[in-house]
This record gives structure tokens, sequence and C-alpha cells, in this order.
């Protein structure tokens, strides 16, 4: 209902406004959805939504007049580079006072800042909490046309007097970092790039295996990391090929998501798991968990015994593949890219389901972000028309064809005692039919704790 009385101007922007010329526009429009979701909170006058909102907004002004109650403070960024603190720099800055913004000249760098921005981000002890890195300025309740009533630079610092007498104050290296633009929406040029690769690159490049001891022990995770980044695959040695082993290894990483399959699974090939991965059957290469709307991020297998022959793994770089589609059949990606499949699981008690894309870019970047791309738990066409489908049609056979093409494919048989950790988002992968006994083990991850392990132990900007 709330986003039904907002101006279609201010939905077009929220939902596309990752172009940086929009930012005023962007502030314009989240000031207007939290206005009306605030009034539509007090306009409610039902029982259950005076239950639900007497709860929490007594513990928020609680906390916010504890908050305010400090003695007032210019507070740090302690998870970026620079700190917003006010200290003595030897950074010289020529500042201009526009009517609705500030124009900050470093050397021969430009940038702006609107006073709206400028207050929305004080660093000071009522406005930021620094502990939890959280926000306590009230966007929705500051004037449109805030102008601070004095201003003036001192040291390399910053100092800003709003009408109410509060105070910012701002470094101008923390100004020259953060103010909207000055970000790298691509990450930094100097850290690890991600290597897409073929059959053929990859084997001369094949990242050196990780040993169990170094994740347990040394910087091993941090390699884990640095690997997934930038092959989108691992390989981690010294594990014993046991259950136990595989769990406490897989642990050592990161808590694995639970699924449908449980935190972690262990399977072979007796059909007992409603899944083709628990037969002798080939499978054809693709991405797991497509019926999930946040389909998992990472996927761990270990293979703790096989008594036959065949079961060769392949392993496809999804990303390399649609940049080979994008290249020859750039009609075909679009449609990937726009046109909605479904992926299902179902069993007599269980009814997954997800409507997604195949291809989906980075809101940010504009780059491409995940594959979901999986021949087995596709389901019927029946929701889209037939040209559509046959379009569809066009483009995923298209796709698949790079995908199973053997110059796409990279072998390897998995080993007792050597486990494979790869990205859910990018990687496909597939297997080929096998005799005998196999028993195998893993789990999948989320795709947030892998970024999140990445920026935390590797120090990449994903």
């Amino acid at each position: 209902m709330m986003l039904q009385r907002m101006p279609s101007s201010c939905l077009h922007l929220l939902r596309h406004g990752n172009n940086l010329v929009t930012r005023c526009e962007m502030y314009a429009a989240r000031r207007t959805m939290f206005s009306l979701a605030r009034r539509s909170i007090t306009s409610d006058t039902t029982s259950q939504t005076r239950w639900l909102c007497s709860g929490p907004l007594p513990l928020n002004q609680s906390y916010r007049a504890t908050l305010q109650s400090r003695p007032v403070r210019v507070a740090s960024l302690c998870h970026q580079s620079t700190s917003s603190s006010a200290v003595e720099s030897t950074i010289a800055a020529d500042i201009q006072q526009e009517s609705d913004h500030l124009s900050v000249t470093v050397g021969n760098q430009t940038f702006k800042a609107s006073y709206l921005w400028l207050r929305d981000h004080c660093r000071c002890s009522s406005c930021y909490e620094e502990t939890c890195h959280e926000n306590f300025v009230d966007i929705v309740a500051l004037p449109d046309d805030i102008t601070p009533k004095e201003c003036h630079s001192k040291n390399g610092n910053l100092h800003l007097t709003w009408p109410d007498d509060h105070v910012t104050s701002y470094s101008i290296q923390w100004l020259q970092d953060n103010t909207p633009g000055q970000r790298s929406m691509a990450g930094s040029s100097q850290q690890l790039q991600p290597f897409y690769w073929d059959k053929a690159s990859l084997a001369g490049n094949l990242p050196e295996d990780v040993h169990i001891d170094e994740v347990r022990e040394g910087d091993g995770l941090k390699k884990v990391m640095e690997n997934l980044h930038v092959y989108g695959l691992t390989f981690i040695s010294g594990v014993e090929a046991t259950q136990e082993s595989t769990e406490a290894a897989l642990n050592l990483i990161y808590k694995p998501m639970p699924t449908l399959f449980g935190d972690t699974f262990c399977y072979q090939n007796d059909g007992a798991l409603n899944d083709a991965a628990s037969l002798n059957v080939a499978l054809q290469n693709h991405t797991d968990t497509t019926y999930y709307e946040a389909s998992m991020g990472g996927l761990a297998l270990h293979c703790l015994y096989h008594d036959g022959t065949g079961g060769e793994n392949t392993l496809i770089d999804g990303f390399h593949a649609a940049k080979l589609l994008k290249e020859t059949h750039p009609d075909h990606y679009d449609t990937l890219l726009h046109a909605p499949v479904v992926g299902h699981y179902l069993d007599p008690t269980k009814d997954f389901r997800c409507y997604h894309n195949v291809l989906r870019h980075n809101v940010l970047t504009g780059q491409l972000q995940q594959i979901r791309f999986n021949p087995h738990d596709r389901s019927t066409l029946s929701y889209t028309s037939y040209e559509d489908a046959e379009r569809f049609y066009a483009a995923y056979r298209t796709f698949g064809r790079i995908i199973e093409s053997p110059e796409s494919k990279f072998l390897t048989k998995l080993q007792p005692g050597r486990m494979v950790v790869f990205d859910n988002w990018r990687l496909l992968h597939g297997r080929a039919g096998f005799t005998g006994k196999r028993v195998m083990c893993g789990c999948y991850f989320n795709y947030d704790d892998f970024q999140n392990l990445k920026r935390t132990k590797a120090n990449l900007d994903v």
C-alpha cells in the first residue's frame, strides 16, 4: 500500500538509482518513502499495529536518549580506512559554500557534498553509534532546505554549525574518501583480480592446494578466500575421509548454511536422497539450489569412498562462458538476463520454487554477479508466451552448448582426503556416470558469509 501511494518518479529512483548523478534525487525518494512509512504506522489504529509498535518504539527512544545524554564527540568509522574524526592534518583544501552544497577542492580534485548529506552523515556520538555502526540521524525530519549557519575549516578539518547549534566535524580526508562519487564501484585496481578461465587456461594456473592444518593454525583461510575470489574454487587437502573430520574441516571455514539437506550432507548412490546426486547417472553441468530465492553462494564436496570406475567431476567457469555468450550472441545474453525461469524442488512433503533469471547483474557495478543454470531443476514454461518461450530456448541452448563444450570443462576426479570448495554463483559443476559404491560428504555456504570472509580475512574490496 505504501508503494502504491509513492510518486512514480520516486519508485523509479528507488529501483534504478545506482547512477551517481541521481544521488540528490535518491535522498528525496528515500525521504518520501520513509515519510509514507511513518504516516502508515501512525495512521493505523488497529490493535495489531499498536501492539507491534508498542515495544520497539519506546526502546528505541530510550536508547536514543541515552546516546544524546553522552558528551558530544566526533566518532570515527573504524570499519573504514579513514576516520571522520577532526584531527590535525596537513591537507590543504579550498572550500566554497554554495546555496545547497559545499564544493571542496584538494589539489586538482574537486568534490561536492550537499548540506543534507553532510547533516545526514554526522559522526558525533548523538548521531552515530560507533560500536554498532548505526546512524541515528532522522533523515525524514531534516528540513528540505537545511543549510549550516556557520562553516569553517582548520588544520585539515571541516566544522559545520547547524541552525539548532548542533556541530558536525569531518576530516577532509574522510570527506575525500566518502562523499558521493568518490569510491570506485568496481573495487580497488590494486587488489587481486578475478581470473576467468577455460580448461586450457586453468590447467596452467591451477591454485595450489591449501592444507587443512593451514586453515586450522595459519593463514589458510585467507588463501581459501583469495582462491575463491580469483578462480572461483579452491582445493583443501589433508582432510581425513570420514564424515566427522569433513564436518570439522567445513566448520573451520565457516558455519555451513542449513538447507533441506541439513547443515551438512552425506549420501551415496542408493537413491535415498531425493536428488539425482544420489544416483550413479551422469549429471549435466549446473548450479545448485536454483529453487531458493537466496541460492547458496558456496558448495563443498568431499569424496569419502569410491570402489568403482567413472564419476569424474567437471567444473566450468560460468562467468567465462557468459562472457563468450555476450560477445557472440548479445541478444541471447540479454534474453537470459531478463527472461523468467522457475527452479523447483518437489517431493510429497516439499514444494520449493523460485522465479529467477539465468543471469543477474550487480545493481551497483552493472557487472555479472550470479548464474542460475540447472537443467535438472527447471520447471515448465507455462507462465510465459509461446514467442518468449522460443526466445528463451534459443538463448538457453546456446549458453548450454558453450558450457558443455570440451574447451570449457575442467575435469578432475575427487579423491578421499582432498576436498573442493567453489563459488556456486560463478562455477557450474557436473559429474560423469560411475560404477560401484560412492560416498560423498559436503555442505553449502551462504553467499554473504563468503563475502564477509573475503573482506575480513583476505582484505578484499568486494
